[in-house]
């Protein structure tokens, strides 16, 4: 139905900028927004081993894009984004997604993998709103229920199961076990300033399945907070690897093809912890 309703919606974005109803930012980001949904209609009906498991168009948006089936797989990934996260930024993160599970599959090609985009949570616009744990813990209840779904609705022996939280997605996911307990095997956290709690022993996995990393450049690092990083040694993760030198748009590199982040994520959702460097 929204992809029907696109020519109706446009025109009418259009209107209300011709009568100033709405600002031209206003105008693009909601017109972004569109497009993105049309791209992710057009990569479904182009049969994508993508399954739409919760979308919805209001507002900033939501969606839940898994690439493989949750339902069957050996391995099952779930990745929480950050920040200024609307759905104009969906389909990079299924992109995303499809490469990790890529590079899974090739680590361990006699297994099956599922990589989850999880966005069911009102991500903050900028760093005022993140530097706040409100919209993290507003999220925490609909993250407990979806990776108890996947648990409940697993068909045959139980799946090797990861979180993995980027920036302020990793507050998501940190803030969601203390309080709920989140039911997965291994949690990674890569590019964040703090997760809610203060060492990896508080979360519920232990501290030797708490896996975490910054790209050398990220501007995370510059982030001056009270508490310790789940990068830092203080933290008590398995730290990895994401790149050996400084890279472009460093913070959003973590999914870069072929670098050793993306190595690392893999080897750690397929529950080879032993490759992780």
């Amino acid at each position: 139905r929204a992809v029907a309703d696109l020519p109706a919606q446009v025109a009418q974005l259009r209107e209300q900028l011709a009568n100033g109803q709405i600002t031209q930012e206003q105008f693009n980001q909601r017109a972004l927004q569109l497009a993105a949904i049309r791209h992710l209609h057009d990569r479904l009906a182009r049969g994508e081993d993508l399954y739409l498991l919760g979308f919805d168009p209001s507002g900033e948006g939501r969606a839940i894009v898994a690439v493989g089936n949750p339902d069957t797989a050996d391995h099952v990934a779930t990745f929480v984004p950050g920040m200024d996260t609307t759905l104009a930024s969906v389909n990079g993160h299924v992109s995303n997604m499809a490469a990790l599970r890529d590079m899974a599959q090739s680590l361990a090609p006699n297994e099956s993998t599922s990589a989850i985009l999880w966005f069911d949570y009102d991500a903050p616009n900028g760093l005022m709103e993140a530097a706040r744990a409100t919209h993290a813990e507003a999220a925490s209840e609909n993250l407990d229920g979806f990776l108890d779904g996947l648990r409940a609705s697993h068909v045959g022996e139980p799946s090797h199961n990861t979180i993995i939280g980027h920036s302020y997605g990793g507050k998501v996911v940190g803030i969601a076990d203390r309080e709920e307990t989140l039911a997965v095997d291994d949690m990674i956290f890569i590019g964040n300033p703090d997760i809610g709690v203060n060492h990896a022993s508080e979360l519920s996995v232990g501290a030797g399945h708490v896996y975490a990393s910054v790209a050398p450049g990220d501007p995370i690092e510059l982030v001056n907070i009270p508490l310790v990083t789940p990068a830092e040694e203080g933290f008590g993760s398995q730290q990895f690897t994401s790149h050996r030198t400084e890279v472009p748009d460093a913070h959003s590199s973590y999914f870069r093809q072929n670098s050793p982040a993306m190595f690392n994520q893999a080897a750690i959702i397929t529950g080879h912890g032993e490759f992780v460097y």
